[in-house]
């Protein structure tokens, strides 16, 4: 049975150069234990990290890179998340951190998302 909890979906981040590919992940409760929640790549679908609970940080990498990225949420069930996150990316000089912050959208299983669809990449701040 697939998860029917409400998807909390990143749409705005703020650092340097890396904090655009946050935006669309999204965090999703668990239906088995209720207490925690998973987080997925909206761009490839696959989840990143299980597991997570609120107020405590999780790592995680992209498929396909080697740069490890840390978040700490404080995740309101079923409404909102935000919190920090930094990663170790070596090519760029300056410190990568930042904030971010995800919203509960509607987004049901089996639906077909596209970039028109999505207004997130447009409240990527740097």
């Amino acid at each position: 049975m697939p998860n029917t909890n409400m998807k909390i979906k990143i749409k705005a981040a703020t650092g340097q150069r890396d904090n655009s590919e946050l935006i669309g992940c999204y965090f999703q409760q668990d239906e088995s234990p209720a207490t925690t929640y998973s987080f997925y790549d909206l761009q490839s679908g696959g989840t990143l990290a299980t597991g997570i609970t609120s107020d405590s940080q999780f790592s995680f990498s992209f498929p396909n890179s080697h740069i490890t990225w840390n978040i700490t949420p404080t995740i309101v069930p079923d409404k909102s998340a935000s919190g920090t996150w930094s990663n170790n990316n070596q090519t760029i000089d300056a410190d990568e951190s930042g904030t971010w912050t995800a919203v509960a959208v509607p987004m049901p299983e089996g639906e077909e998302h596209s970039a028109e669809d999505d207004d997130s990449a447009a409240s990527a701040t740097a």
